[in-house]
C-alpha cells in the first residue's frame, strides 16, 4: 500500500474521522485502505481500539506506516459508549466523524466535508447520505434528492430522524458534543446509542446543520435475522428514552412522529426475532408496550404480538416470498433502519 507521506499539522486539523472498533482487523484493514487514498492535509484518522488483543496495532504498524493515522488501545474494554465518548475527546479536528469497522467510503468524499467546513464554519450537524453496499450508490437510503442546509432541527429529526442512528453517516462539531453535561450523559451510557444521543445534543444547539446528498457512505449492514437478539427491542426503549432527554430542544409534534416512525419499523423486528424463535420474554415486551402503548402503530402491532406463533410464522414466509420476488418490495425492506 502507496500511503501519503504528507506531514499532517494537527494544529490545522478541521475534520477527525474517529474510527470505533473492537476484534476486527481485516475490516479495519479494508476500511483504512479506501480512506487513505484520499486523505489530505486538514483530516486525520483516529483508531480507537477496544479490542481484547492487539491484532489491530499489529497490523496497523506493520501495513499503514502514515501521518494521516493515529492509533488509541484502550487498556481495557470499555464498552461503545465510553469509546465514542473517548473518540470525541481525542480527536484533533473541529469535527468529528464517526466511522464504523463494518462500513466504508466512495472517493472524494474526505475532498467534499474539507470543502463545505471550510466554506461554512458556522455548520455544526452534517448528515451524509448512504447505501446498502449489495444495492449501488443509485440507491441512496435517503431521496431528498440535493444537498441542502435544514431549515432547523425539527426539519433535520422528521426527514431523517429514522436514519439517525447510523452511526457512520453523521459529522458533528467537536466543541458542541464536548459540551454535554455529564450527568445527562452517565444515565445513557451502556446504552449502545451514545452516537444517537450526541447527535441530539449537538442538534439541540445553535448552529447550522446539513444533508450531504450523495451517498458517501457504503453500508454493509447485519441483515435482522443475524442480529443479536433482542437488538430491535433495545433500540426502541433506548431510542424513545434519549429522544424523551430531549424533549424541551425539539417540538412536541416533531418528536411525537420520528417516535411513531420508529416503532412503525421496529415492532416488526421483534416480531421477526419471535418468529424466528429467538423470541423476546413477555416480560421485555411489556417494557416496549408500556412506552409506546399511545402510538397508533401499538394497536396495528398488538394483535400480531397476540397470535400463536404458527400464525405469524405463515404470514412472515409469504412476506418473505412476495418480497423476494419483486425487486421493489426487496429494495424497500431493506431500508428498515435496523442500526
Amino acid at each position: 500500500m502507496n500511503n501519503k507521506k504528507i506531514k499532517n499539522n494537527s494544529a490545522d486539523i478541521l475534520l477527525s474521522v474517529s474510527m470505533l472498533t473492537y476484534n476486527k482487523p481485516q475490516e479495519v484493514k479494508r476500511v483504512l485502505k479506501e480512506l487513505l487514498l484520499q486523505m489530505e492535509p486538514g483530516a486525520e484518522i483516529v483508531i480507537n481500539d477496544n479490542s481484547t488483543d492487539d491484532r489491530i496495532k499489529s497490523m496497523i504498524e506493520k501495513e499503514f506506516q502514515s501521518s494521516y493515522i493515529r492509533y488509541f488501545k484502550n487498556e481495557q474494554n470499555v464498552g461503545f459508549d465510553k469509546n465514542i465518548l473517548l473518540s470525541v475527546e481525542r480527536a484533533k479536528g473541529r469535527y468529528v466523524w464517526w466511522m464504523g469497522h463494518d462500513d466504508n467510503v466512495e472517493k472524494g468524499v474526505i475532498k467534499k466535508l474539507l470543502e463545505i467546513l471550510n466554506e461554512h464554519p458556522d455548520i455544526s450537524f452534517i448528515f451524509i447520505n448512504f447505501y446498502i453496499a449489495d444495492q449501488g450508490p443509485e440507491n441512496p437510503i435517503l431521496k431528498i434528492g440535493e444537498d441542502k442546509f435544514f431549515n432547523d432541527n425539527n426539519q433535520v429529526l422528521e426527514e431523517i430522524a429514522n436514519v439517525l442512528g447510523f452511526m457512520s453517516a453523521i459529522v458533528v462539531k467537536k466543541e458542541n458534543a464536548v459540551n454535554a453535561d455529564n450527568k445527562n450523559v452517565l444515565p445513557f451510557v451502556g446504552s449502545g446509542f451514545m452516537h444517537f444521543y450526541l447527535a441530539l445534543h449537538v442538534l439541540s444547539q445553535v448552529g447550522k446543520f446539513y444533508f450531504l446528498s450523495y451517498p458517501y457512505v457504503r453500508c454493509y449492514p447485519t441483515p435482522p435475522e443475524k442480529a443479536p437478539n433482542d437488538e430491535f427491542l433495545t433500540f426502541a426503549v433506548n431510542f424513545f428514552k434519549i429522544a424523551e432527554n430531549f424533549k424541551k430542544s425539539f417540538s412536541k409534534n416533531s418528536l411525537k412522529k420520528i417516535m411513531a416512525k420508529n416503532f412503525g419499523h421496529i415492532w416488526r423486528g421483534v416480531l421477526v426475532e419471535n418468529v424466528k424463535g429467538r423470541g423476546v420474554p413477555m416480560k421485555r415486551l411489556k417494557v416496549l408496550f408500556k412506552l409506546y402503548w399511545n402510538f397508533p402503530e401499538f394497536w396495528v402491532a398488538l394483535p400480531f404480538f397476540l397470535m400463536p406463533r404458527f400464525i405469524n410464522l405463515f404470514f412472515y414466509k409469504l412476506y418473505k416470498k412476495i418480497t423476494e420476488s419483486n425487486k421493489y418490495l426487496k429494495q424497500r425492506v431493506s431500508k428498515v433502519p435496523w442500526f
